[in-house]
């Protein structure tokens, strides 16, 4: 029986993107530029992103409280985990410092 392939994707990274988007408010600045949703493998994250694009761009803060309002309005909030997956995301990170590294990890993987 043939094994199912998965397409190449690095979740961590893509955890830490996110994660580090919540926790530092100019870290989109160093990936908005050429990070896409459509990048991200798992859809969720992809969804999450969009969200964090969509208030980078009406020049909203990025936080769990302004992300999670996006998300319901979007009519992602479920299917994203809600308030304990985002939270998680924030904590896998120490720091943003690297968000950019992770971001073209992710977008080599796409």
């Amino acid at each position: 029986m043939p094994q199912s392939r998965l397409p190449p994707h690095n979740e961590e990274a893509e955890q830490s993107i996110l994660g580090a988007l919540l926790i530092d408010k100019d870290a989109i600045i160093a990936v908005a530029e050429f990070l896409r949703p459509e990048h991200f493998y798992k859809d969720a994250h992809g969804k999450i992103y969009q969200a964090m694009i969509s208030l980078y761009e009406e020049r909203e803060p990025i936080d769990l409280i302004t992300l999670v309002g996006k998300l319901k309005k979007q009519g992602d909030y479920k299917m994203s985990g809600g308030n304990e997956y985002l939270t998680e995301l924030v904590d896998r990170v120490p720091t943003s410092t690297n968000v950019e590294y992770y971001a073209r990890i992710v977008e080599e993987h796409s």
